[in-house]
């Protein structure tokens, strides 16, 4: 008797006390709490409830209605971007080129989740190939290559608000290098990297894949202090990693062929390899040295692993072909932040890819295997727990991998997914039968949480688990037609659930030397209400996340105006700057909403009315305290007052002085000024050649008179650029040949200072096709921006000759 009276006490103890319930929750599904209540009267009870809230609105599917967001400029090209901790970060390139293939980086964006703000791009000064960033620590981490030697890396360590070093970072910027070791090796291809930022801990991976080799060195810093705290260096294979808690890294990489023949060096198995993560000063004393701004990673003694979990070995037939791990959420980041911030502790389940080919037959027909492999992370940590950390534990197959991984073979083409996993969450879908819409299905792979739903499960097709191929969105709830499966549910039931539990295995064959059984419990919840199509969909937090690219521009009025509606006002306003004025007319007409979001913009007004007269704004060049609204008025003060001949009092100004010699009869007006060619010679009384340039500016009284020394027959004026172009050329030689142009400043008379050859010449007198004749009897300059235009007329009439430069490069464009 007293046993049971003991269980009965020991049961209402924990039913009555909510801590210890709390506890329990937040450990089964590797969670924990970082902050303080951030709600006043908050409990350890609301915490819980809130916490079962969460759970179950994805067990059942429970979804907010959607919220539409633009993450990027809409005229900016955004290809390098990545969602972490709430926030959208990409990388683009603004500037131009410098090199062929040269596909740097030099800006920032970060945006927000639920922001209607899309910030300005974080402009660095300088060129990254690429970045990781961490927006709950405001962290950027951008890192820059040795593009000529491939040998080293510059690490800057900047805020993402500021753009400015980040004000933790003792160390805002360091260099780590390879050269003595690299340049022994003539092999080795371009640098690449891989970062992660996990709490204070950096970790970045360098590799050389275009090498003879998968050699790679993984170094980790606390980049806060600056100090380097480990290297992991290999020689024979590459790894794929995640922190599997804030103390341990986890690779998933290959293993050294274990055949025992020396001339068989193909790897044929892979591994889970644990590290400890070096925190504690006496670990890592031979590695901290001052402070400097370089380190040469092969000096640094490399770390061993503490555990290692071996995967089934290959069939001698088989080789690896790839394999793929991709991190979700790391230990630390927030899952939702209601009354209290809740973040991971832990990772729950990772999610593995493995690729193999069997050797070629006689026809050269290669066969390929693809294998999805969901790891649960309990299994891990007990053995972490019972291990000593300063010795390499050895797990082979048969002692881990069967109960604590569940097997797919993944080869349905019709269904989509990402390697990754939130939590014990992972994510599929495929398309619906119209194309138009998505199926999305989530799986749960906490063993604990399953055992929890068992009663609401349906049967399952046990053989299609057993080979396993139960991971398709639908495939498992009727072999014969899941669609009408789904359809017939549609009136019942608003997800349907299928759980498939540790005594339900999976065996797959193929590739392996033994066949491979997993029993990992797992359970499947399929939305029955479709979903919009997106590119792709992940889980983040409390988050289902569809992203999708977008071309306003290419899109029909009427997709274009359903997807407008969708958007708060803020963001329409700013997407429709992106339209050309007869989509925001259009748009303003489909509905009173839309016409007063197009009435009370200024902007947009603003936006229309320069686009109408063809129009543009120079940037920064409006006055301090302008506003949109007074450039509107401006603008149609300008209109109306020509429609309406109003002119101000008539301002009489001379433009030359009365003796300077004889003028050319053209005067040429631009930018308010007047430039006038004369010749002052006392030899004859002709017009050409001028020798000077006499500049007049409006409502002034000063002139000034360039005298250039040489013989001018025509010329060209920008006065915004400080540029003038004179043409001299020999009017006593039958085609004019040669050509001399000269750049010259306005205000100095001095070669520009920006053009790269400030006097160039064309030649005309030898020409290969003689077909064609260049022979002209005057030129007609132009000059618009960056290009200078000079057409040459023929003698004899004709469309004579035009030729194209850039004249800041000095480059013949056409």
């Amino acid at each position: 008797m007293p046993q049971p009276q003991t269980c009965i006490r020991s049961h209402e103890i924990v039913h009555l006390s909510v801590t210890l319930q709390l506890r329990i929750e937040l450990e089964v599904d590797g969670l924990g709490i970082v902050k303080r209540p951030s709600r006043v009267n908050t409990n350890y009870q609301s915490i819980l409830q809130e916490l079962k809230e969460y759970r179950n609105a994805w067990l059942n599917f429970r979804l907010n209605p959607p919220v539409i967001q633009l993450i990027v400029d809409p005229d900016v090209s955004c290809p390098h971007w990545e969602i972490r901790n709430g926030a959208c970060i990409g990388g683009f390139r603004e500037s131009e080129a410098e090199y062929e293939d040269d596909d740097r980086l030099d800006r920032i964006q970060v945006v927000y989740f639920y922001s209607s703000v899309v910030p300005s791009p974080l402009d660095f000064k300088k060129k990254f190939d690429h970045f990781v960033a961490d927006a709950n620590q405001e962290l950027v981490v951008l890192i820059e290559y040795d593009v000529e030697r491939s040998v080293s890396a510059r690490v800057d360590l900047h805020h993402t608000v500021t753009g400015q070093p980040h004000p933790l970072a003792r160390l805002p910027n360091f260099t780590v290098r390879f050269e003595d070791y690299i340049e022994e090796a003539p092999t080795w291809g371009p640098l690449q990297t891989n970062p992660m930022i996990m709490g204070s801990i950096l970790v970045i991976k360098f590799t050389w894949p275009e090498g003879s080799s998968d050699y790679y060195d993984m170094l980790m810093w606390n980049w806060r202090s600056g100090h380097l705290l480990g290297r992991i260096h290999s020689e024979t294979n590459d790894a794929e990693f995640t922190f599997l808690d804030k103390n341990h890294l986890l690779l998933f990489s290959s293993l050294p062929n274990s055949s025992g023949d020396p001339d068989f060096e193909i790897p044929n198995q892979v591994a889970l390899l644990i590290y400890r993560v070096p925190t504690a000063a006496g670990e890592t004393a031979g590695l901290q040295e001052p402070l400097n701004t370089g380190f040469y990673a092969p000096s640094y003694p490399s770390l061993e692993p503490i555990l290692i979990l071996e995967l089934p070995k290959l069939n001698s037939a088989y080789r690896l072909h790839n394999y793929v791990l991709t991190p979700g959420s790391l230990p630390g980041d927030p899952i939702y932040n209601k009354s209290t911030e809740v973040v991971y502790s832990h990772i729950n389940t990772l999610a593995l890819k493995l690729w193999i080919t069997k050797s070629p037959t006689e026809h050269g027909i290669r066969t390929t295997a693809r294998y999805a492999i969901f790891v649960n992370s309990h299994i891990i940590l007990g053995l972490l727990c019972r291990n000593s950390p300063r010795e390499t534990a050895r797990v082979p197959w048969s002692q881990w991998g069967t109960i604590a991984t569940r097997w797919f073979v993944d080869d349905d083409l019709t269904a989509a997914h990402i390697a990754r996993t939130e939590g014990s969450l992972h994510l599929r879908w495929n398309l619906a039968h119209s194309g138009t819409a998505h199926i999305l299905s989530v799986l749960e792979f906490n063993p604990r949480i399953i055992r929890r739903n068992v009663y609401d499960s349906s049967e399952i097709a046990r053989k299609r688990v057993l080979e396993g191929r139960g991971l398709t969105p639908g495939d498992a709830f009727n072999a014969a037609d899941p669609w009408t499966s789904i359809r017939n549910n549609l009136d019942y039931h608003s997800n349907l659930t299928k759980i498939v539990e540790s005594d339900m295995k999976t065996v797959v064959h193929s590739g392996f030397e033994e066949p491979v059984e997993s029993t990992l419990p797992y359970m499947i919840i399929t939305r029955v209400q479709r979903m919009p199509r997106y590119a792709h969909w992940r889980i983040h937090g409390d988050c289902l996340v569809g992203t999708r690219a977008v071309n306003i521009q290419t899109m029909n009025a009427k997709t274009r105006v359903q997807l407008f509606t969708k958007f708060p006002s803020e963001v329409l306003v700013r997407i429709l700057h992106h339209c050309n004025y007869r989509t925001i007319l259009r748009f303003s007409m489909t509905c009173k909403n839309s016409y007063e979001i197009i009435r009370q913009s200024i902007s947009l007004q603003l936006h229309i009315e320069l686009e109408v007269n063809g129009l543009e704004i120079v940037k920064q060049s409006p006055k301090v305290g302008t506003s949109y609204a007074s450039i509107l008025q401006e603008l149609k003060d300008y209109q109306d007052a020509w429609l309406n001949f109003r002119l101000s009092p008539a301002y009489l100004q001379r433009t030359a002085d009365s003796d300077i010699g004889i003028f050319r009869p053209e005067w040429e007006l631009r930018n308010e000024t007047y430039f006038g060619g004369f010749r002052q010679s006392e030899e004859d009384n002709q017009y050409y050649p001028l020798n000077r340039i006499q500049v007049a500016r409006f409502y002034s009284t000063i002139r000034s008179s360039l005298d250039f020394k040489k013989k001018i027959e025509e010329f060209a004026v920008d006065p915004k650029q400080d540029l003038i172009v004179l043409v001299e050329y020999d009017t006593e030689h039958s085609t004019f040949s040669p050509v001399c142009l000269h750049l010259h400043h306005i205000t100095t008379g001095d070669p520009h200072s920006l053009a790269r050859f400030p006097i160039f010449t064309a030649r005309f007198d030898h020409c290969k096709d003689t077909r064609s004749t260049l022979e002209f009897a005057g030129t007609n300059v132009t000059v618009v921006e960056d290009l200078l235009v000079v057409h040459f007329f023929p003698p004899t009439g004709g469309n004579g000759n035009t030729l194209i430069w850039d004249w800041k490069s000095g480059l013949l464009l056409g």
